[in-house]
């Protein structure tokens, strides 16, 4: 039987500490299911812990199961869950490893007869997104079991506050196969996972709906600023201030930047020639592109750890502990910011140092207003709650007219000019007649 028993433990590892030939003894053992959560390609990992409850289901549940006599069998008895079992919290941190594909992994590492390799079992898992990936330890330290059978336990996960992740409400069951052998030493061989209030058969095959853990999913948005410069007089390669204040977030979250198309161009280090120089009628370079403000976030390029998805790689703000973000960014005209993974609910302000520009903006490609500031030159939008992924698009427009005059005062030199050329022209052209006629009358009169 501890053959068929082990072919039914495809998705966890029993990992036996001892026990003793009293059937009454406590076995120590533990074992694990996973917890996924899945988001967006350029979001990063947050901080984010996740409990769950380990009970003994109904006596309703219980009811539901199918007698093994009405099954011919081929069904195992099921009995309900005995002792307090723990499962321990699982905790995701900013900067934890994703994956873009389902990772397969070895189950039962301790067993001796039976080995499998089994996809991790992520639910919305597509090309546009990625997920992390922590375990669970449920203990059964503290549990006596008196007889061998398959015991089930309910595994609940408990509500969670932490923003932007859903719950997965779903209960899974864990069926615990104890053994007695020849001397009545009693073991735990194995263990089934799986999502479904059901029977198991008695071979051990087929493990009804087999499950290997909990998926969340953690939902984020995105914000995007772009920038625009038209007029004749607009200069397409000035670099503009904005100044950026993000609140409302988890604290220490960290926040990939790319450009509005998901690409990573950007460093922590780069620079732009922002400051204009009288002396030389140039824009000095060595203006940081990005300054975070004291306090209020950092930046850092981010590298991906060996072997690791180049979706953990980038240039990244990370929050205050208070979930604030503050920053300065540099941008010119075609030029686009998007601050990824964002939580709903998260507010945010721009404001842009227009110069001598006008400046226009919009939200999602409707108009929104902007405060002017004579005094700093500078145009700010009113706090938004981020309600989705959003664009705030910049427009800055500086157009030139000729004065009147300049142009017509050329044109009348230019037709005194011709005039005058035109005047000499027939002058010549008389002159050289009246000689010409002159010479004729002379050879007439010889």
């Amino acid at each position: 039987m501890a053959g068929a028993i082990m072919n039914a433990v495809p998705a966890f590892a029993a990992n036996n500490t001892g026990a003793t030939a009293d059937p009454s003894a406590t076995v120590t053992t533990k074992t694990t299911f996973d917890k996924y959560l899945v988001m967006k390609k350029n979001a990063n990992v947050p901080n984010a812990t996740f409990s769950y409850t380990v009970s003994i289901p109904t006596d309703d549940e219980m009811k539901s199961l199918p007698n093994p006599e009405d099954t011919n069998g081929t069904n195992l008895t099921i009995r309900k869950g005995i002792g307090s079992p723990t499962a321990s919290s699982t905790t995701f941190e900013a900067g934890d490893q994703t994956f873009d594909s389902a990772q397969t992994v070895r189950t039962n590492t301790d067993s001796k007869t039976y080995d499998e390799k089994t996809a991790d079992q992520v639910i919305g898992l597509d090309k546009d997104h990625k997920y992390a990936k922590q375990t669970s330890t449920v203990d059964f330290s503290k549990v006596t079991f008196s007889e061998p059978g398959v015991y089930r336990y309910k595994i609940t996960e408990n509500d969670t506050s932490e923003k932007g992740i859903t719950k997965d409400s779903t209960a899974r069951y864990l069926d615990v196969y104890v053994e007695s052998d020849d001397n009545g030493k009693l073991s735990i061989q194995g263990y089934v996972f799986h999502t479904a209030n059901k029977a198991q058969k008695k071979d051990g095959t087929n493990p009804e709906e087999k499950n290997k853990g909990f998926t969340n999913t953690y939902t984020t948005q995105d914000l995007t600023l772009t920038k625009t410069v038209t007029g004749n007089q607009g200069f397409r390669d000035q670099y503009f201030k904005f100044h950026v204040d993000i609140t409302d977030l988890d604290g220490g979250a960290r926040l990939f930047l790319t450009d509005k198309d998901g690409h990573k161009p950007y460093k922590s280090t780069d620079t732009v020639a922002y400051a204009y120089n009288a002396g030389t009628g140039k824009r000095d370079g060595g203006q940081k592109r990005f300054v975070a403000t004291e306090g209020k976030g950092s930046f850092a390029d981010v590298s991906a750890p060996a072997g690791a998805d180049a979706d953990m790689s980038g240039l990244a703000l990370t929050a205050n502990d208070s979930g604030n973000a503050s920053f300065d960014v540099y941008l010119k005209h075609g030029e686009s910011l998007k601050v990824n993974g964002l939580t709903e609910g998260a507010k945010y302000t721009v404001t842009e140092t227009s110069e001598d520009y006008s400046a226009s903006a919009t939200k999602n490609a409707q108009a929104i207003d902007l405060t002017h500031s004579k005094d700093d030159h500078t145009d700010a939008i009113a706090t938004q709650t981020l309600a989705g992924d959003e664009t705030i698009a910049y427009t800055n427009d500086r157009e030139g007219v000729l004065p009147t005059g300049i142009y017509h005062n050329n044109r009348a030199a230019f037709n005194i000019m011709g005039i005058a050329a035109a005047g000499g022209a027939i002058a010549i052209v008389i002159r050289k007649r009246r000689k010409n006629v002159e010479q004729a009358l002379k050879n007439s009169n010889k």
